[in-house]
């Protein structure tokens, strides 16, 4: 009975091996399938998507700066 208990728990820990090395393989492949190309345009993107953030705030500051308004209103009341 104890050789059985021991083969059971021989086989119950090579299982959880087993499993534990095909998670590691899977997200090793998923890191992989992402790559550096992936990486990069994401990169890419986000810093353009910060660039024009940046554009569209300096546009509105000097849409909306006070010598701006002063001068719409000017034009305004001609």
């Amino acid at each position: 009975i104890a050789e059985i208990r021991r083969k059971k728990n021989l086989l119950v820990s090579k299982q959880r091996r087993a499993e534990a090395q095909d998670q590691i393989y899977q997200t090793i492949e998923g890191v992989q399938s992402m790559g550096a190309v992936d990486t990069i345009e994401r990169m890419e993107n986000k810093i353009e998507e910060m660039s024009a953030l940046a554009d569209a705030r300096h546009e509105l500051s000097n849409e909306f700066s006070g010598d701006q308004l002063e001068q719409r209103f000017a034009e305004l009341d001609a």
